[in-house]
């Protein structure tokens, strides 16, 4: 082949990289700002579960304003519940989504082809992908930010800085149900120790506290529920969330006359 071709530029993938570049997990440098903020943000629920929520609950239980079980809910629901999350979210990013044919064949990958937004590099009557020089599944779909064939590809996910595909959708769904059951009973607690706070005048540091922790839940709840409704809508509907932001594009570019867009592969 000839001289690589230069990476299109986004988010984790390494400054000046060309084609010979792929990741092969959501691990691999550079991380992706999303990814590291979402780490950031389990330890923050972590901390804040551990330090000054336990403190919260301690004084509100000690001035019977809250049940006696109310610690309980959070060393036994709360705290286990957020380490299952960041052990799913971690095997999640680790998982080697790349399409087996595509790992495994003996061909040369064509670093001098260039990728751009929006074309597809996976031949629509062969299969054939122009990178991994192999013909693939017709689920596969070779992710332009990891710079691979991704089989039973759903989306690229820069949170887990990885592309959620076969080999992992399942992984990904078990993280969405542990995030939501977990985010929702300390949002629960939390709010009902914010309420009790009030009630009995709870220490100003730990009602500041409580109002912050609140409302930084309230924000991963929310978004949690709505990102587990969009999959369950694709679902109902037998749609991978790549199909449905080409329909969308399509639909658009109808409309509009303008180009269809990507979802980071083709």
């Amino acid at each position: 082949w000839d001289a690589p071709a230069p990476m299109l530029l986004s988010a984790g993938v390494p400054k000046d990289a060309t084609m010979a570049w792929l990741r092969p997990h959501g691990f691999a440098l550079p991380l992706d700002p999303l990814f590291v903020i979402q780490w950031v943000g389990f330890f923050a629920m972590g901390v804040g579960a551990v330090t000054g929520l336990r403190l919260a609950l301690g004084e509100l239980v000690t001035a019977e304003a809250m049940p006696a079980y109310s610690p309980g809910i959070l060393y036994l629901v709360v705290v286990p519940g957020l380490a299952l999350s960041m052990l799913a979210s971690a095997w999640t990013s680790l998982v080697d989504t790349q399409d087996p044919v595509a790992r495994s064949s003996p061909h040369a990958r064509n670093v001098a082809q260039t990728l751009q937004w929006g074309e597809t590099v996976i031949d629509s009557c062969s299969q054939v992908c122009r990178v991994c020089s192999v013909r693939v599944d017709d689920t596969t779909y070779h992710c332009k930010r990891c710079n691979k064939c991704v089989i039973g590809f759903d989306h690229h996910c820069r949170w887990l800085n990885t592309c959620i595909g076969q080999a992992n959708y399942r992984l990904f769904a078990i993280l969405l149900t542990l995030g939501l059951l977990t985010a929702a009973t300390a949002c629960g607690l939390t709010g009902l120790a914010w309420y009790s706070g009030i009630r009995t005048a709870l220490a100003p540091p730990h009602q500041v506290f409580l109002s912050c922790y609140l409302v930084l839940l309230v924000i991963i709840l929310f978004c949690l529920l709505s990102l587990a409704w969009f999959h369950i809508k694709l679902a109902y509907y037998g749609l991978s969330t790549h199909d449905y932001l080409m329909m969308r594009g399509e639909q658009r570019w109808a409309v509009t006359g303008g180009p269809a867009g990507s979802s980071g592969s083709g």
